[in-house]
């Protein structure tokens, strides 16, 4: 996405430049996806018609999603190295990713709290191109912080 910069582990360089990965439009859509709520608090009665659903605030579940990476460098060695730089940072486990959005001379900072699960499917193509669909787990939904500015030198 072009008008998207992600952050991963609160490192300030971008993952562009740190790992030459970047996302894809199918990523940005799996993030919005909205989470999952968890089952209500239910009882039903063979004495009362059907169910009885307390009237409780329903609460976020934990969600599974898949985000799609691209890698791409100038050279086979240079390819090598993000990828490995890549994948040491995933097997950190935990991941924090911040994702920018640019538009209008206004920016969204979106931050997600992840755990990295596995590497669905990988493709590499000449040795300079390659795409990851990854799996995380997010623990809590409800744990991130959305900011909003029109300071463009975030």
């Amino acid at each position: 996405m072009k008008n998207a910069k992600i952050f991963i582990n609160n490192s300030i360089i971008d993952s562009e430049e740190a790992f030459g990965v970047f996302f894809t439009d199918a990523s940005i859509t799996a993030l919005m996806t909205p989470s999952p709520l968890k089952g209500y608090v239910t009882n039903k009665s063979s004495l009362l018609p059907g169910k009885q659903v307390a009237p409780l605030t329903p609460k976020v579940d934990e969600r599974d999603i898949q985000l799609t990476f691209g890698l791409q460098a100038p050279s086979l060695a240079k390819f090598l190295m993000q990828y490995y730089k890549f994948c040491k940072e995933l097997e950190k486990g935990h991941i924090d990713l911040v994702v920018h959005i640019f538009e209008n001379d206004t920016w969204i900072k979106i931050s997600y709290h992840l755990k990295y699960i596995s590497c669905q499917q990988y493709s590499e193509f000449n040795g300079r191109l390659g795409k990851f669909i990854l799996k995380f787990n997010e623990p809590d939904p409800s744990n991130r912080s959305i900011t909003h500015s029109t300071d463009i030198s975030l």
